[in-house]
Parts: C-alpha cells; sequence; structure tokens
C-alpha cells in the first residue's frame, strides 16, 4: 500500500512520498517557519517524471524578485519519479492533522525517517485531492477537533480585522 505523509516540521513542510517503488522525501527547509499565525498555501504535485512541493505559491520569492524562471529554490523541492511509479494506491481513509492507527515501522518500509504520531496543532482549510475541494465537517471522523479556527476567532475578540476568508465561529 502506498502512502503519502505531508507535516510540518519545526514550521517547515516534509512529505513522504512512496508509491511503491521506494520512499522519496521532500523537504522544502529554506522557507521561513510556516508556524507564524497566518495562513500559507502547500501544493503537492506528482506526474510522470517528477514529485515537486510548493510553497505559497512562491509569492515572497517572487515579490523580492529572488525567482526566475529557474529558481524557487527557498519555496520548492522536487525530486525525480521512477518511470514505474504511479499513481497513489491506498485502500485507507484520508487522514488529516493525525493518525487513526499507528504507522509502520519506518525501518520496515525504508523510510529515512519515521511518520510523526503527534496531532496537528492548527488550522486546515481548503483541501482539494485531485483537485476536488473536500468538506472537513461531512462525514469524517473528528477526534480532538472542533469546527471554525480558534486562531482566527480570537482575531476578532480582540478588535482585529480577522484575514481574508476567515469566519469567526461563536461557542456556547
Amino acid at each position: 500500500e502506498d502512502v503519502l505523509s505531508v507535516e510540518l516540521k519545526e514550521g517547515r513542510p516534509q512529505v513522504l512520498l512512496d508509491l511503491g517503488t521506494g520512499p522519496l522525501f521532500l523537504e522544502v527547509s529554506e522557507v521561513p517557519s510556516l508556524a507564524d499565525g497566518l495562513w500559507h498555501r502547500l501544493d503537492l504535485f506528482w506526474g510522470y517524471q517528477r514529485a515537486e512541493v510548493v510553497v505559497d505559491m512562491c509569492q515572497r520569492e517572487m515579490e523580492s524578485g529572488a525567482v526566475n524562471g529557474a529558481g524557487g529554490r527557498d519555496c520548492r523541492s522536487g525530486v525525480p519519479l521512477s518511470p514505474e511509479d504511479g499513481g497513489l494506491n491506498v485502500g485507507a481513509p484520508l487522514q488529516i492533522g493525525g493518525l487513526a492507527h499507528l504507522p509502520p515501522r519506518y525501518q520496515d518500509r525504508g523510510w529515512p525517517q519515521a511518520i510523526t504520531t503527534a496531532s496537528f496543532q492548527g488550522c486546515i482549510r481548503n483541501l482539494r485531492v485531485n483537485g476536488e475541494l473536500r468538506d472537513l465537517g461531512e462525514g469524517v471522523l473528528s477526534e480532538d477537533s472542533i469546527p471554525g479556527c480558534i486562531s482566527l476567532d480570537q482575531c476578532q475578540e480582540s478588535g482585529k480585522a480577522c484575514p481574508p476568508h476567515a469566519r469567526s465561529v461563536s461557542y456556547l
């Protein structure tokens, strides 16, 4: 069974992609920490010849002029794919923000490190899988998860304007 794991380690994205021919590890270590209380965009692409992860559409680098046609190393990471690698083949449900059960031992799978078992602390929105927007509030197991985003709700309580596309959720 194939595996896709996306994690933040010290605020920086790490991706483990195992499509059956061996693990591929992508790490964007040059970006500032994404654990800064702001919304960020993380894109993961894989096709016939390459897998790539891109942070914030390389927006910071474009604004500073650091990205050109071949640039953008600080905001992306990519690895070549083997011709034998196909699509992601999983029989298990999609797990977002944590694991329902322990992952396999990384030594048994040849992975460079273990997948974290710690739950994600933060907010996730606009999750798309194969281009399809997923409803994170419908038909999911949601242990230790609440609707809305506490950090965004606090912005309104403090009298500050909430970021674009954010909404305040009140709890009784």
